[in-house]
């Protein structure tokens, strides 16, 4: 929940917009994911942009384009649900197969 309002998915990756790898690099991992459970609602910049200050932004500053400030959101439900599990075993898996080697 956020501001009142249920949040209506499962997970959200989050990255600066204006940072083409970060939304290259998320776009893979939302196909991954997708392909991988979809039934899985993954949503990009949900619930909130990733351009927000924080640790991420700082770490952009200090490491410059070569750094990659991706955040991952994860809907409240599935902590310590039967679910957990079997997601971050997907996010893990997917993860690794939108690496760009």
């Amino acid at each position: 929940m956020l501001r009142g309002n249920s949040r209506r998915f499962d997970v959200g990756l989050l990255y600066g917009p204006k940072r083409p790898a970060e939304r290259r690099f998320c776009s893979a991992w939302q196909r991954q994911l997708r392909d991988a459970a979809p039934s899985l609602r993954v949503r990009r910049n949900a619930p909130y942009r990733g351009s927000s200050d924080g640790l991420t932004t700082a770490l952009r500053r200090e490491f410059g384009p070569r750094y990659l400030g991706i955040e991952l959101e994860i809907n409240q439900c599935h902590v310590g649900a039967s679910t957990w599990t079997a997601l971050m075993t997907r996010l893990h898996v997917s993860l690794l197969r939108s690496h760009p080697r």
